[in-house]
């Protein structure tokens, strides 16, 4: 099934062209023969985004001679890698492998999403490795890469905070404390300097919310949930900090890490055969089919037939100066 999912993937990647491929080819592509400091540059101008990691990372594979579709596909057998080895760590059956690698934002994983993909990458290394300052550098580097880690790692911590404050060993865990407040002071540095495209994103994602009706797919998750798993505090302290985040954004960004950290809290319970949260999973399995027809039929996933054009320099410079 794993060898099934790396061939799956590189088809969808092969044939997912527009949409946000085309912007991240097109970052690709302009930073082939360029210096480091404008790295910054053309990441904001072609993908509206500033994260370091990424763009350190596409500029060091681009001016080696690595084309984007190279650097993803070896991500992409590294995402189904990590994954594989997760499931195989927590005994997840058959079934469970067949709903993972058939859920719709997995898909959307492996065929686009290229900073989030590397993100996720880091956090499922840090998972499967055992010593502290391993898991905290590969969360570090994780931030680094797709802000959107900041949600995940939020909404793990949250659901795990009364299990940390239990077994809390002050002289152990010191080097993780530290790590921890290190990351959150570099967190809120990036914000600060960053704040005017963060702010932005935030106003377009809050205007664009539907309100109340964001929140129907945590209701559901949290309800599935409750019923499933055998930890419902953990349950209800991870899926409500983000139902309401969803609230106020809109579901379209949020959903994903719902679901994400739901599907990791029952594997990790070895609860994943229950009717309730098969059915529940069976859904984005669903989903994906829809998915990708779009791509075979429009080269992205949610079907679009848009042409994108690269902004003029003139528009550049003034993102680049704001």
């Amino acid at each position: 099934m794993t060898f099934a999912a790396i061939l799956a993937s590189i088809w969808l990647l092969l044939n997912y062209t527009t949409g946000d491929a085309w912007h991240y080819n097109h970052f690709f592509s302009s930073l082939e023969g360029k210096d480091a400091e404008t790295i910054l540059f053309w990441q904001l101008c072609t993908t509206s985004s500033n994260e370091p990691l990424y763009g350190l990372i596409s500029w060091a594979a681009a001016n080696a001679g690595i084309s984007r579709t190279a650097l993803v596909a070896a991500a992409n057998v590294v995402l189904i890698g990590l994954l594989a080895i997760w499931l195989r760590r927590h005994d997840a059956p058959w079934s469970t492998w067949l709903l993972l690698f058939a859920n719709y934002y997995v898909l959307v994983l492996l065929a686009t999403a290229d900073r989030l993909k590397l993100a996720v990458i880091m956090l499922l290394g840090a998972l499967l490795v055992h010593r502290t300052w391993q898991r905290g550098t590969l969360v570090t580097l994780s931030l680094m890469t797709h802000l959107q880690s900041f949600i995940l790692v939020g909404a793990w911590l949250a659901g795990r905070a009364p299990d940390l404050m239990a077994n809390l060993r002050l002289r152990r865990e010191l080097p993780l404390i530290v790590a921890a407040v290190v990351v959150a002071v570099a967190g809120v540095v990036f914000a600060a300097y960053n704040w005017g495209q963060i702010s932005g994103k935030l106003y377009y994602y809050s205007g664009n919310s539907a309100g109340l009706m964001e929140g129907r797919d945590f209701v559901l998750l949290m309800a599935v949930g409750l019923i499933v798993s055998s930890n419902r505090p953990r349950v209800m302290l991870t899926q409500l900090p983000l139902l309401i985040l969803a609230l106020i954004l809109g579901d379209s960004r949020v959903t994903i890490v719902g679901v994400m950290m739901l599907f990791q809290q029952i594997v990790e319970e070895r609860r994943t055969g229950h009717p309730l949260f098969i059915l529940l999973m069976a859904y984005p399995a669903y989903k994906s089919i829809g998915f990708v027809e779009n791509v075979i039929a429009f080269g992205n996933g949610f079907g679009s037939i848009a042409e994108f054009q690269p902004y003029p320099l003139r528009i550049c410079t003034q993102i680049f100066e704001r």
